[in-house]
């Protein structure tokens, strides 16, 4: 457990620190994500000097590295002022984190180093740098500028097999000697070659009992010779292995006697003892095969040669070298990279068929820049593939625009809003390109690639993608109005020393949101068919559905449901499902609520278009909190939290995105209320349980 908060605290102190370019050509290409931190960045929002004040940092983090609570970060030996990369990749069956780390202090980082050192483990000498096993799946390599830290885990572990016999003596001194001792000896998975000695068969062709007369309890019975004593005062005598009759070899036929006979309870002690060795082998196995891809990284990081990240043209153009934090992520490495990992090499999958995973080079790359301005934090997505067909396909999935009469319905004193827009068409070709990509990437489909093939054209000739689009268009809004808290009343249940229960009805608050959905549709007899509908139904179901003259009202029990009613309408293309009475009247009447220009323009030109005001969410949520120290968190947020937007459409031939969220209160920077956040969280935990702990005592 020490081994693994080392490595944590270790990545956390390279998000301190950043990349630097030379790292880039160590980074490999088949990586399948790749985490890069500017350290110039962050060092100037957030310098370690800083970092040191924070309690949580100094109790935490100096714990878990072992090293003494007044000693500085900036003491660690890793430059601050250097970048940093962390990425993950599977090889030869293991998938593998790894941290790239510059040094600037080899003493410093040697005592750290040290102090975090397994007893019984010490650095070996390789050429041109050391290495060292922190633990079975955590390694350690460095020399005098860098250090590469890998944390590995095994997949493919083989699976254990249950029905495979065990060799045990069946003779009866054998049995009865077992049953007397205490330690059991270990168990070979040979068999004797001598011949047993025969005994009452369990297993018959009879449907009649095999009769046991005058057989003493607990003891073995045959009719050879009765059961061998043992003198008083000997030492039991280690048996060789002998073999085991297999549990599902025991019918109807098998007696009371036999199933409760030391010979099955000897066969299930050495069952247990086989399959405990099983395992100790096959973690020896794991281990032995984390070392080695762990070895194999470092040693290649260091003296061997890599083919880079630096020559994936898709990593520079989603990836902004001016960004505090990126994440780039090969979404089609990392589903290929899955399956080869649950599949791709186990001897049991499938009856032990070994899968090869189709690679496919048209997936999307996407990347994910952070920036930690003054008053909010910003992040860019950019989603990018090297295949045309590909490029055209989300080209046209975006090539969609957002009605006015969507965004009339998003009022400025909502809690939130979402609009999507995309094209209905587009999407469901995107859909059959992505079944048959990743369909054929799954191991036990990938060998009928041909029948994936033919399936997706049934689907393509049975579904009409225009006749969809006629009912689905592509564009949608969803607004959440408010959310109330309303006393709902459940039963619950009380039982007595006879196990005679009786109702109770109890009470409790919950959260009634107050929402609209709104969907484009140029179907409206249709959808008008499909509301009217339940009306045939209401009386005979019991439940309270009307025609109310041009809309319809499903009434809930108010006491049972968060919700009172729903409403639902189709009128001049738009079907209406909300909660919201205004929402109902304004769609009659035609009307519109003023939308902000900021907010419409928002609306309108973006494919999605998100909205959260993070004061109101946490002002409605504070009544349903119940334990102090949970109020306590969501005061703190709803004082510094500001609105969160998000806006996403096609730019210079991408999929591109920014999201926001703004922030309040007494910070330098956004990085710093990252920190400042985290800290005040600790102390209202800490402080809490210090009350509690008071009232205890």
């Amino acid at each position: 457990m020490n081994r693994i908060i080392l490595v944590f605290a270790l990545i956390f102190i390279s998000f301190t620190m950043g990349y630097a370019q030379s790292f880039l050509n160590k980074v490999p290409a088949n990586a399948s994500m790749v985490i890069r931190y500017s350290g110039d960045n962050f060092s100037k929002n957030l310098p370690l000097k800083k970092i040191d004040t924070y309690n949580f940092i100094r109790m935490n983090l100096s714990k878990a590295l072992k090293i003494d609570s007044l000693t500085s970060l900036q003491n660690l030996g890793i430059n601050v002022a250097e970048d940093t990369y962390q990425y993950v990749t599977t090889e030869d069956s293991c998938i593998s984190f790894v941290s790239l780390l510059h040094l600037n202090n080899i003493p410093q980082f040697l005592k750290l180093v040290d102090a975090n050192m397994p007893a019984e483990m010490k650095p070996e000498k390789r050429n041109g740098f050391e290495f060292l096993a922190l633990s079975t799946d955590t390694y350690l390599g460095w020399n005098n500028e860098r250090a590469i830290l890998v944390v590995t885990s095994y997949q493919n572990k083989d699976r254990y097999n249950y029905y495979e016999n065990v060799a045990v003596d069946t003779s009866v001194s054998a049995i009865d000697e077992f049953s007397d001792s205490t330690v059991m000896a270990p168990v070979e998975e040979k068999k004797i070659e001598q011949k047993p000695k025969e005994r009452p068969t369990v297993k018959s062709k009879s449907k009649k009992p095999v009769p046991v007369k005058n057989k003493p309890a607990g003891k073995a019975h045959s009719p050879e010779k009765p059961a061998v004593k043992r003198p008083a005062n000997k030492e039991p005598v280690a048996k060789k292995p002998v073999e085991i009759i297999d549990h599902e070899i025991l019918t109807d036929t098998t007696t009371v006697e036999v199933l409760k006979s030391p010979q099955v309870e000897f066969d299930d002690s050495v069952r247990t003892a086989k399959r405990q060795d099983w395992y100790l082998v096959q973690e020896k196995k794991t281990t032995a095969k984390q070392k080695q891809v762990a070895d194999s990284m470092i040693t290649n990081n260091f003296i061997g040669t890599t083919v880079s990240i630096e020559t994936e043209a898709s990593y520079k153009k989603v990836v902004d070298a001016g960004a505090d934090v990126s994440i780039w992520i090969n979404s089609e490495n990392l589903l290929r990279q899955y399956w080869a990992g649950l599949y791709g090499f186990s001897p049991y999958s499938y009856g032990g068929r070994n899968f090869s995973v189709k690679k496919y080079d048209d997936a999307f790359r996407s990347g994910m820049n952070m920036y930690f301005e003054k008053d909010k934090v910003r992040i860019d997505q950019r989603s990018f593939s090297p295949d045309e067909k590909m490029t055209s396909l989300g080209k046209d999935l975006f090539n969609s625009k957002q009605s006015t009469a969507l965004a009339g319905y998003v009022n400025p004193d909502n809690l939130a809003y979402l609009s999507m827009s995309i094209n209905s068409e587009a999407m469901a070709n995107y859909y059959y390109r992505m079944i048959r990509q990743y369909m054929s990437s799954y191991p036990y489909i990938s060998e009928y690639s041909d029948i994936v093939d033919v399936y997706v054209d049934l689907l393509e000739i049975i579904i009409d993608e225009k006749a969809v689009a006629e009912l689905m268009p592509g564009n949608y809004m969803f607004v959440l109005h408010d959310m109330k808290t309303k006393t709902v009343t459940y039963t619950d249940y009380e039982w007595d020393s006879d196990f005679k229960y009786k109702e109770i009805k109890k009470t409790k608050q919950e959260l009634s949101p107050n929402f609209t959905f709104v969907m484009e549709t140029k179907k409206d007899a249709f959808m008008k068919k499909i509301m009217n509908l339940p009306l045939k139904y209401a009386e005979k179901e019991k439940f309270n559905y009307k025609d109310k003259g041009g809309y319809y009202e499903l009434v809930f029990d108010s006491g049972r449901y968060p919700l009172t009613n729903m409403y639902f309408m189709v009128k001049d293309g738009r079907v209406v499902v909300t909660t919201s009475k205004a929402s109902i009247d304004m769609t009659l009447n035609n009307t519109a609520y003023a939308v902000d220009a900021d907010t419409k323009n928002s609306i309108l030109n973006n494919n999605y278009s998100l909205k959260v005001n993070a004061k109101k969410v946490f002002e409605q949520i504070s009544p349903e909190l119940t334990s102090s120290e949970s109020k306590k968190v969501s005061a703190w947020l709803e004082e510094n939290v500001g609105d969160i937007k998000m806006e996403s459409s096609i730019k210079n031939g991408m999929m591109q995105g920014t999201t926001t969220m703004k922030i309040k209160g007494n910070h330098s920077n956004s990085l710093e209320f990252f920190f400042n956040m985290i800290d005040a969280i600790n102390t209202i935990m800490e402080n809490d349980k210090e009350e509690k702990e008071k009232k205890l005592n």
